[in-house]
């Protein structure tokens, strides 16, 4: 049996803590309100989960370099 175990948590509930992190909280902060909502999530976990999300993001958006015109310029 593994020294951990890994919880599956709900989609809405990781997209809560993605929001969490994008709105400038930090992990610790994650982890005591994630508390106060009786889940249990360390700050390592909320760590993990910003990182996955993070990676999720960039396979969505435009590979390569992309082009912004001024609109002053015409």
């Amino acid at each position: 049996m593994p020294a951990y175990s890994r919880h599956r948590r709900s989609q809405p509930f990781t997209a809560l803590l993605g929001m969490w992190y994008d709105l400038g909280l930090r992990h610790r902060g994650i982890e005591v309100i994630a508390a106060l909502l009786d889940h249990s999530v360390d700050r390592v976990t909320s760590w993990r989960e910003a990182q996955r999300l993070g990676r999720a993001v960039r396979r969505r958006l435009p590979a390569g370099r992309v082009r912004i015109e001024a609109m002053d310029e015409i």
